[in-house]
């Protein structure tokens, strides 16, 4: 946290992914869509603030919950994807 809180997101990225090898935590991954965010990566954000959401506890992580489904919504509005199947 103390990377991502002095704006060096590649630092905390790394960080958090040492975390989440370590210990897999809902939040850990919450944390890495914060950063890949704050790198101006909005794929790679995307996933982990879904990844987020499909482990994340409801009783325990309203406010990140609703923070990262926030967050999904305006990288799906604000970026396009698209699959490429081989």
């Amino acid at each position: 946290m103390t990377a991502f809180n002095a704006g060096r997101y590649e630092a905390a990225v790394e960080a958090f992914n040492k975390a989440y090898r370590g210990k897999q935590t809902a939040i850990t991954l919450y944390q890495l869509g914060l950063a890949y965010n704050g790198m101006g990566q909005p794929s790679k954000a995307l996933e982990a603030f879904e990844s987020y959401v499909s482990y994340a506890d409801p009783t325990k992580e309203a406010a990140q919950l609703s923070a990262a489904k926030s967050e999904i919504a305006r990288i799906k509005s604000s970026v396009g994807r698209f699959a490429v199947k081989v």
